[in-house]
């Protein structure tokens, strides 16, 4: 990839390779327009080419985009260019964590606890905040922990400003060819444990691998000691680390409290969030802070070999190199070696400790907290050599002064050839040789023109008499005096500042005096920890953090506020400064548009959503263009005012001209929101896709729907009518006088005409019916003609010839006898008269001059009429009529019925049976 240098990424020219990391590699660029200086890193082709990985990158990117907090990395913009995945970075080039672990435990340098400590609240800080959004960063390390040196500053826990970056990138390769690696999933040896064993995370996880990192940072090595992923895996998720005072026994025991619970195997044993993480450090800084401040060795750990990062302002000077010393020949008899001046810079006195060789071996700071020597590691300076006590000698500095105590050692401590007297105070002089068995200490004043005007004090470390005539311009209670270094403050939003402020103790009572800050939110001022102590007449220049965070809530204007110092000894007393600060504008505004196509014949409407992220009130003027100037575009509203934090949604309309014929066309413009500041305009691009209202396929559709129309209204009207199939009796072959069913199918028929042989014309029939009947029959063999009338005197005609079949007489019908005068006559038919099982049979019956008829199967029946009957076997039907003076009449007719199945079974039966004869 480092064929890109030279070349623009997005906005940014690719001036130089950074660094490269598991995801990718960093380069520093610059912008094309802004000449901002900025980090891109590129992600590894392995990583770009994966389809999951691409699905992912612009949705994790924009929430990575969306974390704004001092303490984290801000991500400017991401995009994909010639199948390029980047992100752009804020670049910071102090350095990270991991490479000032590694240079101070390399050349056994001072580490100040404290120092430590307040890094690992500024990344409990981080975290806690992007918990909040329900990101979890997964692979906290020290060198995903970059740090920004703040040289304004003197206070230790203040020197560097510690951000968070990375965050979302492990969970952005998961699925991807890499995580099987692990590169993408976490480090190993900072995994909590239900990472190790692939349990869904939460920020707890994140809280487990702050701790492996704070246990680091306050012990030189890591909990677990192991050569290779799987002995680590096991380590975190069953070995108990061992606790931080047996590997150091100069950290607090509150400290150790912290990082065991930090380091607890299930998540509900750690700290439920970072914010209480964070809370708990803040309470170890107020009250372990005199201990945290002495300075102590560092043991180097085993690291990976880093990036050399230039020291700390107010830490401690490095040796100084070999050309700028002489180191003479090793004294005889006792003679100290030669000491040589170091150039420093410092407020503070510095103390020189050198072999009997001359070599230099410590240069440590003095400050008001004073310094311990001795050969235990819990003392400031550690000697570890024969000649020297466990607790040999304290120095002490009032601000202008420093003296000498010889805590009691058994080989005493020698100034001009002269052993000091136990547990009594010696004034020592600047570069007045001190012997401390084999070791020789000597003392450099501090930076003249710094302590003339009492510059670049630290509290509790620096403190010098008070002149009379300053004692007029320091505003207070009257014992305590508080002044700011400047009535006026400017602060940008994201950016830090230093406040400086002078306490003075005007009593005659040593205090201690804690600074707190009112008229702004507490989160906009870190406040220090540690009370300033102060004798009586002395005074202190404390440094104040000032970070207003880059949000809408951070609104621009003017805050008066009050800073003021409490004593410790006596919480109701205080000494008060007024000061004005001025909040900057900053200005930041988001545009969205949905959806970003629309279809429409003359109107399309989208949804435009305005977001003022900045934290000044703001007024956006709306309008939009296309380039082929044929739209129209209507806001509802077009002029929309917004306060800081809040969003708008506006409804926009595009307008077309209207289009008879053609295919779609599509129609980009661009949406323009103005500020009314002079600010850059916002810009967002939609596509109204302009249909015509009648499109090119839809005439061939509609001239088909016309031939077809045509069609069915020729059908309808002109078609003559036309018979399906032949006509048909039911019965087939009916005995005469039986009813006969005439059934046909036709189309296009407006009317039946039937023409009978031998019987009426039958007309007017509805060709729908399908059939008619003739329910006296046929007497005899006729010919039916069936004409189907159509339209406009159309016609078909289909001719039938029906057979009538006499029936077989089985019994006899009873001969009707002459009747008598005056007797009942009739008639009485069955038809037919043989039929199959479940088959019906029709009885018509005429009587006169009967008074009762009665059909024995039915009872009494009228004079004349007909019945339906399904005789179940060979039944005789029998009608008797009777008349006026008993005179009667009657008739028989019987029905044969046939079984067929039972004949069958029968017949089978009979089969067998011959079957079986046969056989025997």
């Amino acid at each position: 990839m480092s064929t890109i240098i030279g070349q623009t990424i997005g906005n940014y020219r690719v001036e130089a390779v950074v660094g490269s990391g598991g995801m990718g590699q960093v380069y520093r660029a610059r912008h094309i327009h802004l000449d901002r200086p900025a980090a891109i890193k590129i992600m590894h082709e392995a990583l770009a080419s994966d389809r999951g990985f691409q699905a992912r990158f612009r949705q994790e990117a924009k929430a990575i985009a969306a974390l704004r907090h001092p303490n984290i990395v801000e991500v400017f913009e991401f995009g994909e260019q010639d199948g390029r995945f980047y992100l752009v970075l804020e670049l910071l080039e102090d350095g990270s964590l991991r490479a000032l672990l590694q240079r101070y435990a390399s050349t056994q340098q001072s580490w100040s606890l404290t120092l430590g400590l307040d890094l690992a609240r500024q990344a409990a800080d981080a975290l806690a905040y992007a918990h909040s959004f329900g990101m979890v960063h997964r692979d906290i390390k020290p060198d995903n922990m970059l740090l920004s040196q703040m040289r304004q500053t003197g206070r230790l826990s203040e020197n560097y400003q510690l951000k968070v970056t990375d965050f979302g990138l492990a969970r952005l390769a998961e699925g991807s060819a890499m995580t099987a690696t692990g590169a993408a999933m976490g480090t190993p040896a900072y995994m909590s444990p239900e990472q190790c064993q692939g349990i869904d995370l939460d920020g707890r996880s994140d809280i487990y691998a702050l701790g492996v990192v704070l246990y680091e940072v306050m012990t030189g090595y890591l909990p677990f000691a192991a050569k290779n992923i799987s002995e680590a895996v096991y380590k975190h998720v069953h070995a108990a680390p061992p606790p931080p005072r047996h590997v150091k026994a100069d950290v607090p025991e509150a400290v150790e409290a912290i990082i065991l619970r930090c380091l607890a195997k299930r998540p509900d044993e750690r700290y439920a969030t970072a914010a209480e993480l964070s809370h708990a450090l803040k309470q170890v800084l107020r009250v372990e802070a005199p201990h945290l401040f002495e300075a102590t060795a560092l043991v180097a750990p085993v690291l990976p070999q880093m990036p050399a990062l230039g020291l700390a302002a107010g830490l401690i000077e490095p040796p100084a190199p070999a050309q700028q010393a002489t180191v003479a020949e090793p004294p005889t008899n006792g003679a100290a070696p030669n000491f040589v001046s170091l150039p420093s810079n410092s407020s503070l006195p510095r103390l020189q400790v050198r072999d009997a060789t001359g070599r230099l071996l410590q240069s440590v700071e003095l400050s008001g907290a004073g310094l311990t020597i001795g050969r235990l590691p819990s003392n400031s300076v550690v000697l570890d050599a024969d000649g020297v006590s466990r607790h040999h000698l304290r120095v002490d500095w009032d601000g202008s002064k420093a003296s000498l105590i010889d805590a009691g050692s058994n080989n005493g401590t020698w100034l001009r050839d002269k052993r000091l007297q136990p547990q009594v105070s010696q004034a020592w002089d600047w570069r007045e040789v001190v012997r401390v068995g084999p070791f020789w200490l000597r003392l450099e004043p501090p930076k003249t023109d710094t302590v003339a005007h009492g510059g670049n004090l630290s509290p509790s470390l620096l403190a010098t008499n008070v002149s009379p005539e300053y004692i007029t311009d320091i505003k207070g209670s009257g014992r305590i005096g508080v002044a700011v270094d400047a009535d006026s403050l400017q602060l940008t939003p994201g950016q830090p500042a230093i406040v400086r402020v002078t306490l003075v103790n005007l009593g005659n009572t040593v205090d201690h005096l804690s600074i707190t800050v009112e008229g702004v939110p507490d989160e906009w001022v870190d406040e220090p920890v540690i009370p300033t102590q102060l004798n009586p007449g002395m005074q202190a220049v404390v440094s104040i953090k000032v970070l207003v965070p880059r949000v809408p809530q951070s609104k621009a204007g003017d805050y008066p506020v009050l800073v003021r110092a409490r004593s410790r000894e006596n919480p109701a007393e205080s000494g008060k400064a007024r000061a004005r600060w001025r909040v900057l504008p900053f200005n930041e505004t988001k545009l969205t548009l949905a959806p970003a196509k629309v279809r429409g014949r003359i109107t399309a409407t989208y949804q435009l959503t305005l977001t003022n992220a900045g934290n000044n009130p703001t007024t956006y003027q709306l309008s939009a263009a296309d380039e082929e100037q044929t739209l129209g575009f209507a806001f509802v509203p077009e002029s929309v005012p917004l306060e800081p934090g809040l969003a708008a949604e506006i409804a926009l309309t595009a307008t077309g001209k209207r289009r008879w014929f053609g295919v779609a066309l599509q129609r980009p413009f661009k949406v323009t929101a103005v500020p009314a500041r002079k600010e850059e305009p916002l810009a967002a691009d939609a596509l109204f896709i302009h249909l015509a209202l009648i499109p090119l396929w839809l005439p061939p559709i509609l001239l088909a729907l016309l031939l077809a129309l045509c069609f069915a209204l020729y059908s309808l009207l002109f078609r003559p009518p036309e018979f399906v199939g032949p006509v048909t009796f039911n019965p087939p072959n009916p005995q005469p006088g039986q009813r006969v069913t005439v059934v046909w199918d036709v189309k296009n028929a407006q009317t039946i005409t039937l023409r009978p042989e031998g019987l009426p014309e039958v007309t007017g029939v509805k060709p729908d019916a399908r059939q008619f009947v003739f329910q006296n029959g046929f007497p005899r063999e006729a010919k039916v003609v069936v004409v189907a009338n159509g339209r406009f005197g159309t016609t078909d005609t289909e001719t039938a010839n029906l057979t009538v079949i006499a029936p077989t007489p089985t019994i006899a019908p009873t001969p009707t006898p002459t009747p008598e005068p005056n007797a009942p006559t009739g008639t009485f038919s069955v038809e037919p008269l043989e039929i199959q099982l479940g088959q019906q049979v029709n009885l018509n019956w005429a009587v006169t001059g009967a008074d009762r008829v009665v059909i024995e199967q039915f009872g009494d029946v009228p004079l004349q009429g007909q019945r339906q009957d399904a005789p179940q076997q060979t039944t005789t039907y029998r009608l008797s009529a009777t008349g006026p003076g008993g005179k009667t009449f009657e008739a028989v007719q019987e029905v044969r019925v046939i079984d067929t199945a039972a004949t069958a079974r029968a017949q089978q039966q009979a089969d067998q049976a011959a079957t079986q004869v046969a056989l025997a």
